[in-house]
This record gives structure tokens, C-alpha cells and sequence, in this order.
């Protein structure tokens, strides 16, 4: 931790690094004013690995609070330099640097992302790509344990991403207070015990993925409005959380996923809360008008432009859910179209400048966005290139 004065009166400029840092221990080494502008440098990073820089206005602010002003990642020789402009109305202004552990709890990797793919046909992209799997995706619906598959990946040692629905009608879920049902919070009880009899091994949980549309005033190209509002969904998000959290299933890296792209107005009143989540997803695909990869970074940027101290999006990891080359049974893909997605994405991965918060790509391949064998060729480039084999620089 270092403090630094600067030339304006009046302006306190701390300097630190939040403990979830690496171990080559990124630092400041300079911060000047010029112009209007605060100006940050620093080195001891990782070659082309992410970073966050957060700011606040009382260093008493938990971790969660504090508001991310940039993305980027570290040079080939791990330097750093930020320029921020500077309110010289507010009298003291706090920054620290905020990089993801190499090996954490929240399963980070330090560069590039994870390659995760959906259960059914998880053994098929294997073998079409030749490496394993980081992350599979599991769809539970309403199961309230854990099945016997995945207690068996589990115990292997694999990395399970799961999606389940807390009841049919999921606004039963946010708790007796709110109108929900004692019976729900049985069923979320038995879940939670599963999940806490597999410590120390961890999980991923999605509750109600792309909630925006289930909820009233909502509903998306497939689904009709929901079973309860978007204050609801919140509720329920914190119930089960809380309830999971009394079982001492504390072994759970919990997951905020959106559909991307569409009804953003809600995703604010969608949001259970900084402490709450652990990771941001979102579901992309591409269809008959738009590039697949200009659809991720218009989401990604959309969402590093409207993260708030309240909506903190910007201060969690990042991971596609769901992807895929096809969207609905309207439009199929050609196998040219597939693999022109592929190497585009794979070009902007592995500039290493594109998306440095996307941690996971987990292709959805089922139905209308399943890999074509004609554009596996493709696919395998990507999934075993740099980025998606999160090798870092030395």
C-alpha cells in the first residue's frame, strides 16, 4: 500500500491493492496530475493479464462498494498505465488495483478464460477438439440435489457450471415473508445440504438463468412473462442464498446470468446485490444480422459502461453461460458461417486487448447452435488457443 500526495490541494490520492492479487504483486509506482487528468502507472503484473482499477470516496468501503473505473490488462512485461479524470470538487479519492488470484476460491483464472460446453454432448466436443473440458454445464430444472452424474464429475475433479429452477413457479422461492412457500424452503434446504456434502469441492449455481425473462415485464423471443416480479426475483435470489449459507453450503460460487442484449432496462432491478454474486454471465447468440463477436463486445461493453457502486458488474468476473453460432429454429447456420464466427473470435481473444473480463466460453451445443462437424476444425483452433488454454506470458 502506498500513499500519494499530488500537487492539488486538497486531494488525497491512496493507493492499494485488494488481497485477491497475484502473486507477482502489481503495484503503483507513479500517480501525477495532468490537466484534469490523474494519471496512474504501475508494473509487477502478469504479461496480458486482466486487471480492475476501483476508486472511492471512503476508504472504509468494503471491497464490493467501491466503483470499477477501468479494464484493462497488464503489458507483455506487466506494466500499467491509466489515465482517469479527476473531480477536484471531491476532497479525497481512494484507488486500488484488483487482480484475480491464479488459484481462488471463485475459480479465476489469472489469464485467458475457461472452456466449458453443455453435458449432453460434452464427450462428442471433446473428442472433435482433442483436450478436456474445464467447465460443463448442467441444466437441473427443478431438482433440489445434486444427481448422481454430477456427485460422480464432481468427485473427478471436473468444474460443474448448474442451472436449476428453485420450484415451478419460482416467486414460491422468495421466501415465507414475501409470499413464498415453507415448502420451497424445505426443497432449498435438501439442495443445500447436497451441496455442502461435497466440501471442500465447489460449485457453480445459476438460479434462474436469463431471469429477465420470467419476470413480469419481461419475456423474451421464447417465453411469455413470468411468474413474479423483478423485486420478486431478488428476494428469491437472497432467500436461497441465505438458506444455503445457514446449511454451511458455503462452497457455492453463485452466478448472475442474463440473456445479453435484450430488455437491459431491467438488469439493474434484476440485481440481488453486490455481496450476492460471484460471477456475471450472459447468454449470447449469433442470428442472420449481426457478427457474433461484435454481439459479445457490444454486451460487454454495455455492461462496463452501466456498472455502479450498486450494480458493481464490473467488479466480478465475466463468463458466457450459454453461446452459440444459431439462434432459434428460424435460422440454422451454414458450416461456413460457423467457422468464419469461430476464427473471428479467436482473432479477438487472442489480440488479448478485446474482452479481458470473459473468464468462461461455454458453448451451448445443442439443437440450432450445435457444432457443425463441418466447422470443428474451426472450433478446435479456438478452443485450444492461447486464451482458452490460459497460457500467460512469463
Amino acid at each position: 500500500m502506498k500513499l500519494i500526495r499530488t500537487a492539488i490541494t486538497g486531494v488525497l490520492l491512496l493507493l492499494a491493492g485488494f488481497a485477491n492479487t497475484l502473486s507477482a504483486a502489481p503495484r503503483f509506482t507513479n500517480a501525477i496530475i495532468q490537466g484534469g487528468n490523474l494519471v496512474l502507472k504501475g508494473s509487477g503484473g502478469l504479461s496480458y493479464c486482466p486487471y480492475n482499477l476501483l476508486t472511492s470516496s471512503n476508504l472504509a468501503s468494503p471491497q464490493s462498494e467501491w466503483l470499477v473505473t477501468a479494464t484493462n490488462i497488464f503489458d507483455s512485461n506487466g506494466l500499467f498505465i491509466l489515465t482517469n479524470a479527476v473531480n477536484l470538487s471531491t476532497s479525497r479519492q481512494f484507488y486500488a488495483l484488483q487482480t484475480p488470484s491464479s488459484s481462488n476460491s471463485l475459480w479465476i483464472p489469472p489469464c485467458g478464460a475457461w472452456l466449458g460446453n453443455t453435458d449432453d454432448h460434452s464427450s462428442t466436443v471433446k473428442s472433435q477438439i482433442g483436450r478436456s473440458l474445464d467447465v460443463i454445464h448442467f441444466y437441473n430444472g427443478t431438482a433440489t440435489n445434486l444427481s448422481s452424474t454430477e456427485l460422480t464429475f464432481i468427485a473427478s475433479g471436473q468444474k460443474l457450471l448448474i442451472n436449476f429452477i428453485p420450484s415451478t413457479n419460482w416467486a414460491w422461492a422468495a421466501g415465507v415473508a414475501n409470499g413464498g412457500k415453507s415448502s420451497v424452503d424445505a426443497a432449498m434446504t435438501n439442495f443445500a445440504n447436497s451441496v455442502a456434502g461435497i466440501k471442500p469441492a465447489e460449485v457453480m449455481l445459476i438460479v434462474l438463468g436469463e431471469q429477465e425473462r420470467y419476470v413480469t415485464g419481461g419475456g423474451g423471443n421464447e417465453d411469455s412473462p413470468g411468474s413474479g416480479t423483478a423485486a420478486q426475483f431478488v428476494a428469491m435470489s437472497q432467500n436461497v442464498w441465505n438458506i444455503f449459507r445457514a446449511r454451511g453450503a458455503t462452497n457455492v460460487i453463485w452466478c448472475w446470468d442474463v440473456t445479453g442484449g435484450d430488455l437491459q432496462s431491467l438488469y439493474a432491478s434484476l440485481w440481488p446485490g453486490n455481496s450476492y454474486v460471484d460471477w456475471v454471465m450472459w447468454d449470447p447468440y449469433q442470428d442472420s444480422t449481426t457478427s457474433f463477436t461484435n454481439k459479445v463486445i457490444s454486451d460487454y461493453n454495455w455492461l462496463l459502461s452501466h456498472s455502479t457502486a450498486t450494480c458493481n458488474w464490473a467488479s466480478k468476473p465475466w463468463g458466457l453461460a450459454e453461446w452459440g453460432i444459431g439462434l432459434n429454429t428460424n435460422w440454422v447456420p451454414t458450416v461456413a458461417i460457423q467457422t468464419n464466427a469461430f476464427n473471428e473470435l479467436n482473432s479477438a481473444l487472442n489480440n488479448y486487448d478485446q474482452m479481458p473480463k470473459i473468464k468462461l466460453f461455454a458453448m451451448f451445443d445443442e439443437s440450432y447452435s450445435i457444432l457443425l462437424a463441418g466447422a470443428a476444425p474451426a472450433y478446435s483452433n479456438l478452443a485450444n488457443s492461447t486464451y482458452l488454454l490460459q497460457h500467460c506470458s512469463p
